[in-house]
């Protein structure tokens, strides 16, 4: 497995352990860390996952279709909207937040790096 296979595997395994943590800080204490629903990150991660096992098909350009669909939702529910938001009470704290917005920018920069090879 090449250098960028690994970095875009784990921008859905960093996305699945934000959520699951927040699914888990919802179900204990009443609250998630982020104003977004658990399951629909969840959700994300296993759509950009699926779509990065398209990297196992002969045509790369499937790869990148599927990461060219992935890339909206995540700049704009993921970077943008965390970065926007300015109810903060709607975060656990500043550390879930950067947490988030690092995460789903992790996400675009290595979608980008991916298609740009």
């Amino acid at each position: 497995m090449n250098r960028l296979t690994l970095a875009l595997w784990l921008y859905p395994l960093l996305g699945l352990a934000m959520n699951l943590l927040s699914l888990h800080r919802q179900r204990s204490h009443g609250r998630s860390l982020t104003p977004v629903n658990p399951w629909g990150g969840i959700g994300m991660m296993l759509l950009y996952a699926a779509c990065l096992c398209l990297g196992a098909l002969d045509d790369p350009q499937w790869l990148r279709l599927g990461l060219l669909l992935c890339l909206l939702p995540i700049g704009w529910g993921g970077v943008l909207r965390h970065l926007w938001r300015v109810e903060h009470q709607a975060y656990a704290g500043l550390g879930s937040r950067l947490a988030a917005l690092g995460i789903n920018l992790y996400g675009v920069l290595v979608s980008l790096w991916a298609l740009s090879q």
